[in-house]
């Protein structure tokens, strides 16, 4: 209505101001003077002006209120019509009638959009049912059109006015500024307002009088109240507070909540309110049409109340204020004044008051509104206070749930501790259900090792630590260990000393661990920290001490080429080497030596000295050393024996080193050697006696000191002492016979320890083939021990339950007599009045029965002792509960075989990659050795090895991009489109709405070539179960898109009707047509003398004809005649009764064929008439039932029969020989029977265009009638799922997924079409189908999905469009949810010990009846009851006691409580309401569940055959994978074909282990670079690769200068899919860079190559 425009608020109150302020226009006229016409413009321009501010005053107001900023002032009151501010102001003033969900349009979003909606007319309806409620006089209400309409704005507006000032008087809102003079508007502004106030003639409403309206609507005297203001009014200004207070107090005054000691408060409010509307008054003063009031300078009795109401909340406010800063405890006491209105204030809970109230007191929001905006603080303090009941009762469940979890801690129950940590109360977000058994084992140490219950604070702490650790449990499963090394890193988990060098390392150990414990049964799975810890702390000390070793090897080599001999001794001395033979200082020059020769002979390439080289040396060295010695103390005795000729030493001396001389040959052999001593003695002067080792090494024994040395002496000659030689050549030609006998008895020590092993090993083997046996039949050996403690068990039964039976009885006897006894006197006094007694018994049972029945099925919670009352009827045995048992977990149990199923199914996926990997490297290896060159010989034909390599990639990779090809992105776009058409298929939705996206011209061949193809043309029960949904969705769709009333279906000729009809007249539909009009039509055809002839002109000609045939002469009647002059003639109309007679008989025959045929009618045809049916009955509500059958009928009849009648030989109904055809008569008479019959169908009659078949009009209506029932009978068919028995579970129970064959252009154009209308066809932002378009990424053209490129393929793109691939399609989001199954089968467990108890319970609730104690003569009952109603019940309450029973049921109830099932609040109510269901509607139940259960059993038998059928796909594929992997193994070369003919293992091991060095495999390319290690230390590295006993796994060790830094396993396999992935580098170790590709040409050609 306005425009708005700038205005500044100015609080000048001077006149000057005011009048500069007040519209003005210039005056004209020669006297000064204004015309009559100004005076009243100006009139109006005022009156605008004031209206402006009282709606700038609503709007400042109506801010304060709702906290929310308005339009401008002049936009106001149109934003005002469609009541969302109105509404929220009723929600402000009167929450409980209308909360905020009920404000219709609450952002104004729709209203933005499109404008008022007549539903914006409930916002205004509850603003005034809330104005109501506040009891604002009806003088104040405007009408709702007054709003809506815009009739009569400034009511509304008055309305704001009066309602602030009354909710002020309340204390329930501020006070409402005057800002009359206090504000600009310009010219323009004030001028619209005018013109449109006089526009609609709108009187102005007395906004000043507002205040005194509401005084005089006071239901008291009104001369004595106005009285009392004025007195009030008076001694304000006067200041005297005990006046003031005695006003105020006085009763005709009707002022409360007069606080006598808040007086000053009041008189300094009062006193200022008075002269603010004093300067007020005197601003209104000074505008011409000012009319004044008795109020305008006097404080009414509502703004007096407002105030003291306000004084009084300021003032309590500022106690609670005081109490929380200065910790007194009068805070409950300043919370419950009743001026703050503040509920719900629980005194147990003062000190969370205190913590929320000193929060909000420092918050900006308390500041910003303090003093200022009472009602805003007050609900501020509420919100706080509610806050506080919030944060004690969730402390409160907190501190249960947390005593719970103590309980099941104690209790040590694994599944209730499960439980109790899920429970919400808790608060615990971050649960990890793989970590809870972590949780559990160490929670539960950390309770025993404190001894006292775990807090709080401890769960918490504990949640967050052991969280991370079970996280990096979860990470080593996952076998990434950049992910592992990240989880260690976290700091929650308190991991220290971590190496990011060593994360291989870390994940190798933990690995390690957590396979162990994986094996031990009953011990918790997931690593521990203690676990992680040490695993570390093992790694971090060997890395220490390999960085040692290396040092030391450092050290090592460059004394070694430094010649530095003591420098060599002392690095070989260190401790950290590890060595396990001792250092001689004496054997220093061998040490350096056999270095010098060991660099020289395996260190060629400059790289240093290793681990593996130092000990070997050592092992030399020291074997050589013990030798070295043995010798010379052996010469040394020898030759001091000789010296002394004492011949006992000396042979003592020979025998001690194992030299044997028979007795016979001493004295020659003593002789021999001493004669050859005396001789050297005299001979020669050197006392070194030179020794060659076994090893080769020269030493030189010093004999008299028991020395040697391996450098050779300075004065080095022949040696006068007798040497080891020399024994050996006295021996051989002494001893040559003995020497033999010895050799012999060695040889047989030999083979009777090798018949030793022998007989070892074969008492081992059978020891292991008896523990196999039992292995192999452990099942048998689990039942016979179970049968036998099963038998044991079942003897202490018995004989335990006849003993608790005889007690029983024995105490059930003594009860009865003492019963007896007591109440015989009883039972003498009434039985006089028995016969009286009963029938008032029986009729006040009665209407008690009947009310409790009438509340058990009528109302929505009954109560609990009507159900109890009923609950004898119920009648539920043992086997009900146990269905619902077996219902649920058959459901579990389904949807654990689908899950199972699908991660088979995957397997066997990634199995069809690896398989076609397999073979695709074979392929490429073969194609590699028909080369037949090796490297170097490739090196020197440059030329040569292009063109291989050009044509081996040609042939092998010729598709690497294509949809066929197997790399990753081409089975990612494959299962890209299998996902995509599987959403198509299943899906009606999507294609229905996209065939009436499409144009015309594109729709007929969208629909032939791409929707009937991708359902095979219904060609199995599926895909005509999908198609039908599709053609139903699809009709829906285009009727509501397209009609707009029913008979346009009949004229529109919509496109749907016409593929069904086609559809339906396939196979089955042709047979159904014949079967159906067939033998009426062959019975017509047959008889050749039918002539059904209706047309009057017609019959004549015949009967002319046939006259001037009979007579030969030409007849004086007219050849031409019209209908009329044709009936004039007797005979024409006898012929013409003669022919309706047969027509109505042929027709009646075909009617009552048709009418009771439609079991024979295609089923997709009944239920598009079904679907057709009810979408119009529910698009058009109002259309009459014989509007909608007359549609349905045009489409069973009219299109799917009527042809069939006309002209049956096109539709194969009746077979005719090739030379024949259907005569004139014989079409004219089924044209003739196809009209009258589709008139039937549709009831319409003849007319004057043939008045002479109005006759047949009664006729066509009673067909009519049949047909409406035949129609309607069309339409009561069963459900498509139902007729084709699919369920939720169907699609998992197919073992062979649906496929579908389509041409690449067709893939193509579905896929375009897809992108073009997808925000059309799911506008959801959210749907499943922009997820799966966006795995397909852009639209494809046929070249990209052939693999080969644009240009190739322009030449024949129209053939290659026609390349079929077959696409098996899957579902992308098949996971079905699992409800909690433990849940609802505890709820049913309660709910049936519930029903074997409950006429047991005394107790008005079931809360009270659980609590009271059990009557002693209730038990022997409650047995009874309990033994004969479940015999086979699966919990153990029937041989328990009732009490048993009740506090059985308490538990059961409190875990059903944590679980959100049940409430003890409402006693329970949920389960008591499915007790009263099953009352009323077992049987129903029963049908349904039994149903169900069938249903669910065939679902998993077919499930089960599924995965049958999948682990035999799984075995077969893995044999065939071992088979790949075995075929490339059979060249000549193959290593493994050397394993396979090597004898000796010892050397089979050098055989098959690959050595290079780091620099080699760089040279090779296979190796990129390890980080952290320079390019000058690569030869000191070196990796050894060796297979294992398995096909295609590959050991990888990485050793620096001997010493073993890391180990990995390498999977051929694994390789393969990192190429198929495109992944060109991998990581080894963590460090060291491969090349993919290259690293498999080496494997190939060194393991799998042919020579």
């Amino acid at each position: 209505m306005i425009n708005s425009a700038n205005r500044t608020i100015n609080y000048e109150k001077d006149k000057g101001v005011l009048l500069n302020t007040l519209p003005r226009k210039n005056v004209v006229g020669s006297d000064g003077r204004k015309t009559a016409e100004e005076m009243d413009e100006q009139r109006e321009k005022t009156l605008a002006y004031e209206y402006l501010c009282h709606l700038e005053e609503a709007k400042k107001w109506m801010e304060a209120c709702l906290r929310e900023k308005l339009p401008p002032t002049t936009e106001l009151e149109e934003n005002l019509r469609n009541g969302v501010y109105l509404a929220k102001l009723g929600h402000f003033m009167a929450p409980e009638i209308l909360p905020l969900h009920k404000i219709y349009d609450p952002d104004q979003r729709r209203y933005d959009l499109v404008g008022l909606q007549f539903r914006h007319t409930d916002n205004i309806n509850y603003f005034l049912k809330c104005l109501k409620s506040m009891e604002l006089p009806f003088t104040f209400q405007p009408e709702t059109t007054d709003i809506y309409d815009k009739k009569n704005m400034p009511r509304v507006i008055y309305c704001v006015h009066a309602l602030s000032t009354h909710l002020f008087k309340l204390g329930r809102a501020p006070k409402i500024q005057d800002l009359y003079g206090k504000i600009n508007f310009t010219d323009e502004e004030i001028d619209a307002v005018s013109k449109e106030l006089r526009k609609y003639g709108i009187q102005m409403p007395s906004f000043q009088k507002i205040g005194g309206l509401l005084t005089n609507s006071m239901a008291v005297d009104a001369a004595a109240l106005h009285a009392a203001v004025i007195a009030i009014n008076q001694v304000i200004t006067e200041k005297d507070k005990t006046t003031i207070l005695n006003v105020l107090q006085s009763e005709a005054a009707q002022l409360s909540n007069i606080c006598p000691e808040y007086i000053q408060e009041y008189c300094e409010a009062l006193w200022e309110a008075k002269d603010n509307k004093t300067q007020a008054a005197l601003n209104r003063s000074l505008n011409d049409s000012y009319v004044p009031d008795a109020y305008d300078e006097l404080l009414t009795q509502a703004e007096i109340q407002g105030h003291i109401n306000h004084v009084n909340a300021q003032c309590a406010v500022k106690n609670i204020i005081e109490s929380v800063q200065c910790n007194n405890d009068g805070l409950l006491k300043a919370l419950e004044t009743p001026i703050l209105q503040l509920q719900n204030i629980i005194s147990s809970n003062t000190e969370v008051y205190k913590e929320q109230l000193t929060q909000l007191i420092g918050s900006p929001e308390w500041n910003n509104n303090y003093p200022d905006s009472n009602h805003h603080w007050q609900h501020l303090l509420q919100k706080a206070v509610d806050t506080g009941n919030e944060q004690a009762s969730r402390i409160q469940k907190r501190e249960d749930a947390v005593r719970l979890v103590n309980v099941t801690l104690e209790a040590g129950v694994l599944s209730e501790f499960y439980a109790a940590l899920k429970n919400p109360c808790l608060e615990l977000n971050h649960l990890d259900d793989f970590a809870l058994p972590l949780y559990y084992e160490e929670m539960k140490i950390d309770r025993m090792e404190y001894q006292k219950d775990l807090l709080y604070n401890d769960i918490v702490v504990s949640i967050r630590v052991l969280s991370s650790i079970a996280a990096i449990t979860k990470a080593v499963d996952t076998g990434n260990v950049d992910l592992v090394y990240q989880t260690l890193k976290d700091p929650n988990a308190h991991v220290m000393d971590l190496d990011e060098e060593n994360k291989v390392k870390y994940f190798r150990a933990l690995a390690a661990v957590r396979s162990e414990k994986q094996t031990v049964p009953g011990e918790c799975p997931l690593l521990t920290y203690m676990d992680i810890r040490e695993c570390i702390d093992l790694v971090n000390q060997q890395c220490q001490e390999d960085n040692k070793i290396i040092n030391i090897l450092h050290q090592l080599n460059l004394a070694v080429v430094e010649n530095n001999r003591s420098d060599v001794v002392e690095a070989l001395k260190n401790t950290a080497l590890k060595l396990h033979k001792p250092t001689c200082p004496e054997d220093a020059s061998l040490y350096l030596k056999l270095f010098r020769k060991c660099l020289s002979e395996k260190h060629s390439d400059g790289s240093e000295l290793w681990l593996e080289d130092v000990e070997n040396t050592i092992q030399i060295v020291t074997i050589e050393s013990e030798e070295v010695r043995t010798t010379c103390s052996f010469l040394a005795h020898v030759n001091k024996a000789l010296e002394k000729n004492d011949m006992q030493h000396t042979f003592e001396c020979l025998r001690s080193l194992g030299y044997k001389i028979s007795d016979k040959y001493k004295n020659t052999y003593y002789q021999a050697l001493y004669n050859l001593k005396k001789l050297k003695a005299e001979k020669y002067h050197c006392p070194y006696v030179r020794y060659i080792t076994t090893g080769g090494n020269e030493s030189y024994l010093d004999l008299k000191k028991y020395s040697y040395t391996w450098d050779c002496p300075e004065d080095i000659s022949e040696t006068y002492y007798v040497t080891k030689e020399d024994i050996n050549d006295a021996m051989k030609d002494t001893m040559s016979e003995e020497l033999q006998a010895y050799v012999m008895r060695i040889n047989e020590q030999f083979i009777i320890r090798l018949q030793a092993y022998i007989r070892g090993y074969l008492l081992r083997k059978s020891l292991s083939d008896k523990f196999t046996y039992f292995y192999d039949n452990t099942d048998k050996i689990v039942k016979i021990q179970a049968w036998w403690r099963g038998i044991l068990q079942r003897r202490r039964y018995v004989t335990l339950l006849e003993e608790i039976r005889e007690r029983n009885f024995q105490t059930y006897e003594y009860d009865s007599r003492e019963m007896q006894t007591e109440y015989v006197d009883i039972l003498d006094m009434y039985r006089d009045y028995e016969p009286q007694i009963i029938k008032l018994q029986a009729l006040w049972r009665g209407r008690a029965a009947r009310r409790a029945f009438d509340s058990l099925l009528h109302m929505e919670k009954p109560p609990f002792p009507v159900v109890r009352h009923f609950s004898a009827i119920l009648n539920f045995n043992a086997q009900d509960y146990d269905k619902e048992l077996q219902l649920q977990h058959l459901k579990h149990e389904v949807v654990q075989i689908i899950r199972h199923n699908q991660n088979l199914s995957q397997l066997l996926d990634s199995m069809d990659i690896k398989i076609g990997l397999l073979i695709q490297n074979r392929i490429t290896l073969q194609d590699v050795v028909s080369h037949g060159k090796s490297l170097e010989t490739l090196a020197k034909q440059r030329h040569t090895i292009k063109d291989n390599k050009s044509s081996m990639i040609t042939d092998s990779f010729s598709v690497q991009k294509g949809l066929k090809s197997l790399t990753k992105e081409g089975r990612k776009k494959l299962e890209g489109y299998q996902h995509l058409f599987y959403a198509l298929q299943t899906n009606p939705a999507y294609l229905s709405k996209l065939l009436f996206l499409l144009p015309q011209s594109k729709t007929n061949k969208f629909l032939q070539n791409v929707i009937l193809t991708l359902f095979n043309f219904g060609s199995n029960i599926r895909e005509e179960y999908l198609l039908l949904k599709l053609f139903g969705s699809a009709l829906q769709e285009e009727i509501r898109c397209k009609f707009q009333k029913p008979s346009e279906v009949v004229t529109g000729d919509p496109l749907v009707l016409k593929i069904v009809v086609n559809y339906a007249r396939q196979l089955n539909g042709q047979r159904a047509l014949r079967q159906i009009v067939g033998p009426i039509i062959e019975q017509i055809l047959s008889d050749r003398t039918l002539s059904i002839e209706t047309n009057p002109v017609d019959i004549y000609k015949c009967w002319r004809n046939q006259l001037e045939m009979e007579t030969g002469e030409t007849l004086d009647l007219p050849y031409t005649v019209t209908p009329q002059q044709a009936l004039n003639y007797e005979q024409v109309r006898k012929r013409l009764n003669e022919g309706i007679r047969l027509l109505q008989k042929t027709v009646l025959e075909f009617l009552t064929r048709i009418t009771e045929s439609r079991d024979l009618i295609p089923y997709g045809m009944l239920y598009v008439a079904k679907v057709l049916n009810d979408t119009l009955s529910e698009k058009f509500p109002n259309a009459p039932e014989k509007d909608i059958l007359k549609v349905v009928g045009n489409l069973i009849y009219y299109q799917f029969i009527n042809a069939a009648i006309v002209a049956p030989d096109a539709f194969d109904i009746v077979t005719l020989p090739v030379d024949r055809s259907l005569l004139n008569d014989q079409r004219r008479n089924l044209a003739s029977i196809a009209k009258i019959l589709q008139f039937a169908a549709s009831k319409k009659g003849f007319g004057e265009e043939a008045t002479h078949l109005v006759c047949l009009n009664p006729f066509i209506i009673e067909c009519h009638e049949k047909f409406k029932k035949f129609f309607r009978y069309c339409c009561q068919i069963e459900d498509l799922e139902e007729h084709f028995s699919i369920h939720e579970y169907t699609e998992a129970t197919l073992i062979h997924k649906p496929e579908i064959y389509i041409s690449l252009q067709e893939i193509c154009d579905t896929h375009c079409l897809m992108l073009q209308y997808q925000d059309q066809i799911a506008s959801d932002p959210l749907d499943p189908l922009h997820d799966l378009l966006d795995d397909l990424g852009p639209a494809p053209t046929v070249s990209s999905l052939l693999g080969t490129s644009d240009t190739m393929c322009e030449a024949n793109l129209a053939r290659l469009g026609k390349t079929e691939v077959c696409l098996v399609l899957t579902n992308k989001f098949q996971v079905p949810e699992d409800e909690d199954t433990n849940l609802s089968r505890l709820f049913i467990k309660t709910k049936e010990l519930l029903v074997s108890v409950l006429q047991f319970l005394k107790g008005p609730t079931l809360v009270d009846a659980l609590e009271t104690p059990t009557s002693p003569m209730h038990s022997p009952s409650h047995n009874i009851k309990c033994v004969s109603m479940s015999p086979t019940l699966n919990i153990d309450h029937k041989s328990s006691s009732l009490n048993d029973c009740k506090l059985q049921l308490r538990v059961y109830l409190n875990k059903l409580q944590l679980g959100g099932w049940v409430s003890r609040n409402d006693g329970y109510q949920n389960i008591i309401t499915a007790v009263a269901k099953d009352l009323c509607n077992k049987g129903k139940y029963r049908l349904i569940r039994n149903k169900e259960l069938q249903t669910l059993r065939m679902t998993k038998q077919r499930l089960e055959e599924k995965t049958k059928y999948y682990q035999e796909q799984v075995e077969y594929y893995n044999k065939y994978i071992q088979r790949c992997l075995e075929n490339l193994h059979t060249g000549k070369g193959s290593i493994r074909a050397v394993h396979a003919t090597q004898k000796s293992h010892g050397k089979l091991k050098s055989k098959m282990t690959l050595k290079y060095s780091a620099t080699k495999l760089q040279e090779k390319g296979v190796l990129l670079e390890v980080d952290g290690l320079p390019h000058s230390q690569f030869k000191n590295v070196i990796f050894e690769i060796s297979p294992t006993e398995h096909n295609g796994l590959f050991n990888v060790r990485c050793k620096f200068m001997g010493v073993e830094m890391e180990k990995v396993e390498i999977d051929i396999q694994k390789l393969l899919e990192l190429q198929f992935e495109g992944s060109a580098i991998m990581d080894m170790f963590g460090k060291a860079k491969i090349n993919v590709n290259l690293l498999l040409y080496l494997l190939n050609k060194k393991f799998y190559g042919k020579t």
